[in-house]
């Protein structure tokens, strides 16, 4: 017997099954940093610049891009950019995005390189541990 729940979650997933797991979360984490980047602009979220928190996250998004691509390089294996992006995405929301200087610029590069090469030395046999 179908029901509406049934209906509903039918649809859903014929929804979600046409797109990735990675494109589903890459998806909700950049309408995430849309509706973030909407508080601060409005003033919901007070003490943080728009400006400066988009700067912080292309810093974040090219230090992992390109880490990832150099790290594929280094191990000879295919890199997965979308990965990268959510793994940019991430460190977003879990550093405060402060850009008075580049010196937290710097650390924010680096923490993007660290989480990117974390992926490739904590595997075995192409899988994550």
């Amino acid at each position: 017997m179908r029901t509406a729940l049934t209906a509903w979650r039918d649809v859903l997933d014929r929804t979600l099954g046409r797109v990735t797991m990675y494109r589903l979360v890459t998806i909700v984490l950049v309408a995430l940093v849309a509706v973030y980047a909407l508080f601060t602009a409005t003033g919901v979220i007070e003490g943080l610049s728009t400006g400066k928190n988009l700067i912080a996250l292309l810093v974040l998004l090219v230090a992992s891009v390109v880490s990832n691509r150099l790290l594929g390089l280094v191990w000879r294996i295919r890199p997965h950019t979308e990965s990268a992006v959510i793994t940019a995405l991430l460190l977003f929301f879990l550093f405060v995005p402060v850009t008075e200087g580049t010196e937290n610029l710097a650390w924010l590069a680096a923490a993007a390189v660290l989480a990117n090469a974390s992926k490739y030395v904590l595997a075995w046999r192409g899988r994550h541990l």
